[in-house]
């Protein structure tokens, strides 16, 4: 074998050294993906898991929709903290699902009805309030995935897990 040649497949030996250099790092970051993904959503569990949080969404879920940011504000008195931290968890979701730290899917499939009955209760508050401060950005996250979360609703024809997956075995 010559020089030219030898110097031929040192060439390609390195190449394709690149190549697959290159496909396990791609591997690799799927996997750093994935498991930060995981983390996400435990972290979105563990924080929608508290008796604090559960006892504002039972509050909000017991409301009517479309109540204004006076007669809110009278529903919650000396709650406002708490009803504006439960906001603040969708409005985080929000900008997670934007930036695709978590995926549209799975916060749905976990929080979709809490979600949306939230949005709609707190719509008309949520105007009121962006009216008031000339802010038009408040709570603009929330109203974001509550939005995306109806289209996906009136869009889906999924039939619920407890029936598709009725007679699943380990």
């Amino acid at each position: 074998m010559s020089i030219t040649e030898l110097g031929a497949l040192g060439e390609f030996v390195g190449a394709f050294g690149v190549i697959a250099s290159l496909v396990y790092l791609g591997l690799q970051v799927r996997q750093v993906k994935k498991g930060a993904e995981r983390e996400a959503a435990s972290q979105l569990i563990r924080s929608c898991q508290n008796a604090e949080f559960t006892r504002v969404m039972n509050d909000v879920f017991n409301l009517p929709e479309g109540l204004n940011r006076s007669e809110l504000e009278e529903r919650f008195e000396g709650q406002m903290d708490d009803l504006l931290a439960y906001f603040a968890t969708w409005e985080s979701l929000g900008v997670l699902v934007h930036r695709r730290q978590l995926e549209l899917g799975l916060v749905s499939d976990l929080l979709s009805y809490p979600v949306i009955y939230s949005w709609k209760v707190a719509r008309v508050y949520v105007e009121d309030f962006r009216t008031d401060s000339g802010r038009a950005t408040v709570w603009e996250w929330f109203q974001w995935l509550a939005e995306r979360m109806m289209a996906q609703v009136l869009a889906s024809t999924r039939v619920p897990g407890y029936i598709v997956f009725g007679d699943w075995k380990d």
